[in-house]
């Protein structure tokens, strides 16, 4: 068995150079592409606050429309002008809850008397899914039968809300599908986000 010659003082510098830019080059790699993920992943989740931002802002300004227009139609075509892609990324649900008239099935309790529904974005509303069928025509799509059950409101109002008869309360609801802008897969986060306001 041979033995391997002894190096000398500057042989052995220049091996152990050789083995270090290696090291640095393998350490470098690692970390760099660490950073990158880091980074994108800052900007996805930048950028779903803004997404969520933005569906609050629309539904805050449908239910403030609502409240001022007497056209659901008009509040529509006001949020669609804000969303160039409306109809491919985004579910629309207005609705206007009142306390049932007195001496009927729906006495005392909230029922929506109108409700607009745009957008194909699957979502449901947080007051429940009363059939089309109860509601006429827009522009103001009213309730049909102030009697009829199907149209009480699933879900309480929230707890500061409280509705006296002839009061009204405007509910805008809105979905927006999720996009992303960097491409790390395997990262999760919501597929639509959802934004309700209350006037």
């Amino acid at each position: 068995m041979s033995r391997r010659p002894s190096l000398t003082g500057p042989e052995r510098t220049r091996e152990a150079k050789g083995r270090s830019r290696g090291q640095t080059l393998a350490e470098f790699g690692i970390t760099i592409s660490l950073l990158i993920v880091l980074i994108l992943g800052i900007f996805q989740v930048g950028y779903l606050i803004y997404q969520q931002y933005v569906a609050i802002n629309l539904a805050r300004e449908g239910a403030n429309l609502a409240l001022r227009e007497k056209s659901l139609d008009v509040v529509e075509s006001a949020i669609r002008s804000a969303r160039p892609d409306f109809d491919a990324d985004t579910k629309l649900i207005l609705s206007v809850v009142e306390l049932g008239p007195p001496g009927g099935p729906t006495a005392g309790d909230p029922i929506i008397t109108q409700r607009h529904v745009a957008g194909t974005l699957t979502g449901a509303s947080v007051l429940g899914e009363p059939p089309p069928s109860s509601y006429g025509a827009g522009p103001t799509y009213t309730a049909k039968d102030l009697r009829d059950s199907s149209i009480r409101a699933r879900a309480p109002l929230p707890n500061s809300l409280t509705i006296r008869q002839g009061q009204s309360v405007y509910v805008a609801e809105i979905y927006l599908k999720r996009r992303d802008i960097t491409p790390l897969a395997g990262v999760q986060l919501p597929n639509s986000l959802y934004s309700v306001a209350y006037f």
